[in-house]
């Protein structure tokens, strides 16, 4: 009887496999709308929306305590936070915009897209959300606005965490970057699922299993949005090195590099390091340019530490 129980349980466990595998391959953007709001829902996040400045400005919440806003990189989304976003939300509340331009915000191809333009547009929005002071963090072009904020509003900053932000000189001396002002191509900016499979190759530390749906969908929004992109970029890539405006901000700061960033060059560390005076720097071991993807769990517990030392210190 047992046996029989088993194996009944075996052959059902395999059918759902294949109903996975099926939906996932068959029915990839419906699979990859439930599997986002899966992962939305398992992070304990809720989506909103605000109109600020003209744009519709969707946006995640959820979570307890002090305010982190956390801003995504360039030709991603605010969905990207969902694995570290489980591992943070009993720590603090989250607010995570969908940068102009991006994702399921507005995209208007006459806009300003500059780093000045998305750090008055983010202003904008964390006043809509009654906040005078607040954390705030972000991953590449996310974490060069974020570092920019900070600079600009130093008093509205509590703490600023910074993963792999392109910000400085050094950043923009890859040689992806080089490449990019040689032919115009750049690996970030594309279209197909093959060449979203090489993307995905090149930012992660080492490979990491992304499922068929999720794949489909960044190749449809990269087709989408292919030339919008292209034109942020080129605006991007004029803005100056924060270094050249900014040194010894005392905002305590969190800066963690990818050992194995493909993007931006663990070198940037010292720069950050200078800009920031009151900074700890880590490089990251046997991760790339998406830690909080590669490995959620232990970067969200660095970051724990880091607010908990920071909270430690304003009670002495």
């Amino acid at each position: 009887m047992l046996i029989k129980i088993a194996l009944g349980t075996l052959v059902l466990a395999l059918l759902l496999l294949l109903l996975a595998q099926g939906c996932n391959r068959l029915l990839p953007v419906w699979t990859a709308g439930l599997y986002r709001s899966w992962l939305r829902k398992r992070a304990g996040l809720s989506e909103s929306v605000q109109a600020l400045q003209g744009f519709k400005t969707p946006y995640l919440h959820g979570g307890h305590g002090e305010v982190l806003v956390m801003l995504h990189d360039f030709a991603a989304d605010k969905n990207r936070f969902f694995a570290v976003s489980r591992h943070l939300k009993d720590h603090t509340r989250l607010l995570i915009p969908e940068l102009a331009g991006h994702g399921d915000a507005d995209k208007h191809p006459s806009s300003d897209y500059s780093i000045a333009a998305q750090v008055e547009r983010l202003r904008a929005f964390v006043q809509s959300q009654n906040l005078s002071r607040f954390h705030i963090g972000g991953v590449g072009m996310g974490g060069s606005i974020a570092a920019w904020y900070t600079a600009t509003y130093p008093n509205e900053i509590a703490s600023i965490w910074l993963i792999n932000a392109n910000a400085t000189q050094e950043a923009w001396q890859a040689d992806w970057v080089k490449n990019y002002d040689a032919t115009g191509y750049c690996p970030m900016v594309v279209k197909t699922l093959a060449e979203h499979r090489a993307k995905w190759e090149m930012v992660m530390g080492e490979g990491n299993y992304l499922p068929f749906c999720v794949l489909h969908s960044w190749a449809v929004a990269g087709a989408r949005d292919f030339a919008l992109h292209h034109s942020i970029l080129k605006t991007l890539r004029q803005t100056p090195p924060i270094e050249n405006q900014h040194t010894g901000l005392q905002t305590p700061a969190l800066i963690l590099c990818g050992e194995l960033d493909r993007l931006v060059p663990a070198s940037s560390i010292k720069t950050l390091n200078k800009v920031f005076a009151r900074a700890q720097a880590m490089v990251v071991q046997d991760l790339g340019h998406l830690p909080h993807l590669e490995s959620p769990a232990q970067i969200a517990q660095d970051y724990v530490a880091f607010r908990a030392k920071l909270a430690a210190g304003s009670k002495q």
